[in-house]
């Protein structure tokens, strides 16, 4: 009886509890996102929030849930509080929800989750013994505490077009007062709406828009809208017209080498471009300016060359048009002839030495230049008797007939007031035999003349000069003393004083005998010699082929060598000897051998 009594109790209390739930208000509210705006018709592509009262909030214990359903779907949407964060817990609808939920009626139902803090296992549940626990709060039960239609409507905005192209082409035009068709993609039941820069123009129940009047950059849109749909986001194309421009007409001149081209290309077209080859492949891109209107090109070549031309319009280009170039060659100066050289008397030669060079104007000075000018020749004679000696300068410019030229250049020359000094320091006294080397210098001096007379008619024979007469060399013979002249010349041919040198050959010794020569002679005996000579006055032995470790007293005495054959090599010995006269003149060292035989046992 007892039992029965408490179970009566717990269905009071379980019916009080219900009644007391459903005595609350959980009429959901719904807010678009930042706002306290409240709607019952919601629209794709906008965020919203709800709300229920701050009586039933959401704690451990229970949880509220709001689920937005017609027959087919549903939208389970967590809510907020009155009184809490509105930035929270936002939703919205794709466009596949919209389809979904598409209704009149769309209800709103309330749902609870009831939770219990209980201990649950969560790994080797079927392994007894094993199995690991975890404390959590589980649902056990799920109820429904309102289920409303709150006259809310789910149809929003119709999708936005997926394109739009324009129909007609508008690129490459030559008349820019062009109508043209616009075209989306295709829905059936949809109404469209076609816009110039936000401004209806045509409502059509087609894909295709009426012809409408564009400009560069209009802006066209199109909407539609699905029945029971509200007009979806509008699609937007930009219109490019772009007119053709006519080829541009190209003007420039012939250059010479080295200069620029300044070509002008006048068109109506926004921009240019240049090439150098017909197939467009090499374009230039370097030297413009003003959009390609203007350009510098260097001329790096002689003769002939074609460059090519077009007008651009954004992605639309005129015809090509062309331009020959011409460009002469520049007079170009290897040399000058008097450049940097001395000249004697009053008359300088000057002459420009190159190629291309039709005619050089040469000045004086280069300050007022026409009235500076003393020679239109490429070879004149300048008469510099008025100049100061020393250094001196004049200036010209080589031209061809095509009118190309130099800078100005300068040349450099020197009016000589004398024309130098020769000096030798050369031994002018030698032997017969020996090697005569008379050398000559000069600071000014580029070559010299060698005479056998004062007056200069008789040349010393050209094979005894060497280095442009500043050697004169051969083999003394004749002995005697022999005077000989010579002058030096520069680069201008001014000549130098005539200068004198006398040359001395004195007799060298000659035939010189050695007694005993390739003799034999027995150990522990003397070993003598006798040297002899002509025109000698004393001899000189040797222990070597140079000449350079002398044999001396008591070996030597005068014109005789004696050895002790005791302190020899046994075989073959050798020494050396030459003869000398009062001239200071020696003989060639001569090589004496003599052998060295043992006593016999």
């Amino acid at each position: 009886m007892k039992k029965t009594k408490n179970l009566f109790l717990l269905n009071i209390l379980f019916l009080i509890g219900l009644f007391s739930a459903f005595a609350q208000d959980y009429t959901p509210r719904f807010y678009i996102k930042g706002t306290r705006t409240e709607v019952k018709n919601f629209m794709a592509e906008t965020e919203y929030y709800a709300e229920l009262s701050s009586s039933v909030p959401n704690s451990n214990q229970r949880k509220n849930y709001i689920h937005l359903k017609n027959n087919s779907y549903q939208k389970i949407i967590t809510p907020n509080f009155s009184g809490a964060s509105s930035q929270a817990n936002f939703f919205s609808f794709t466009n596949s929800e919209i389809n979904k939920l598409n209704s009149n009626q769309v209800f709103a139902e309330v749902r609870r989750d009831v939770r219990q803090w209980k201990r649950v296992c969560v790994r080797l549940c079927n392994r007894p013994g094993m199995a690991e626990y975890q404390s959590k709060w589980v649902v056990v039960s799920t109820s429904t505490v309102q289920f409303k239609n709150l006259n809310l409507k789910v149809n929003g905005k119709t999708p936005t077009p997926n394109s739009i192209n324009q129909v007609q082409n508008t690129n490459c035009v030559t008349n820019t007062n062009i109508s043209v068709q616009f075209r989306c993609n295709q829905k059936l039941g949809t109404i469209y709406k076609w816009y110039k820069n936000n401004n209806l123009f045509s409502t059509t129940s087609s894909n295709t828009s009426s012809f409408v009047s564009v400009s560069d950059n209009d802006i066209i849109s199109v909407s539609h809208t699905d029945t029971n749909y509200n007009e979806s986001l509008k699609r937007n194309i930009t219109v490019s017209v772009v007119q053709k421009g006519n080829a541009p007409s190209i003007n420039t001149s012939s250059v010479c080498k080295g200069d620029k081209f300044n070509i002008t290309a006048s068109t109506n077209s926004l921009e240019v471009e240049w090439f150098e080859d017909s197939r467009l492949n090499n374009q230039i891109t370097n030297g413009l300016s003003n959009k390609g209107k203007t350009l510098s090109y260097p001329a790096n070549f002689t003769g002939n060359k074609t460059l090519y031309a077009r007008g651009k319009n954004k992605n639309c280009y005129t015809n090509v048009s062309s331009i020959n170039l011409s460009v002469f060659s520049q007079p170009t100066v290897d040399s000058v002839t008097g450049e940097n050289q001395g000249f004697c008397g009053n008359n300088a030669t000057f002459k420009v030495n190159g190629r291309n060079i039709d005619r050089v104007i040469w000045y004086k000075g280069i300050e007022g230049l026409p009235s500076q000018i003393i020679s239109t020749k490429n070879s004149f004679n300048y008469d510099i008797g008025s100049l100061q000696s020393g250094n001196n300068s004049i200036y010209f410019i080589a031209k061809t007939n095509n009118n190309c030229s130099t800078s100005i250049q300068k040349v450099n020359f020197i009016k000589i007031a004398n024309s130098g000094t020769v000096s030798t320091v050369s031994n002018t006294e030698y032997c017969t035999g020996e090697r005569v080397n008379i050398l000559l210098s000069s600071s000014t001096s580029v070559r010299y003349e060698w005479y056998e007379d004062q007056n200069m008619n008789i040349p010393v024979p050209s094979n005894l000069i060497q280095k442009n007469g500043s050697v004169l060399t051969y083999t003394a013979s004749n002995t005697g003393t022999k005077k000989r002249y010579y002058r030096g010349v520069n680069n201008q041919g001014c000549y130098t004083k005539l200068y004198s040198i006398n040359i001395k050959i004195n007799q060298s010794p000659s035939n010189l005998q050695i007694t005993n020569s390739n003799g034999s002679f027995c150990v522990n005996n003397k070993a003598e010699f006798e040297a002899s000579a002509n025109n000698a006055t004393s001899y000189k032995f040797y222990k070597n082929s140079s000449g350079t470790l002398p044999w001396t007293s008591p070996n030597v005495s005068r014109n005789k060598i004696s050895f002790d054959t005791s302190n020899l090599l046994i075989g073959k010995n050798k020494f050396w000897v030459k003869a000398i006269n009062n001239s200071g003149c020696v003989s060639d060292l001569k090589e004496v051998s003599f052998t060295i035989k043992p006593i016999p046992n």
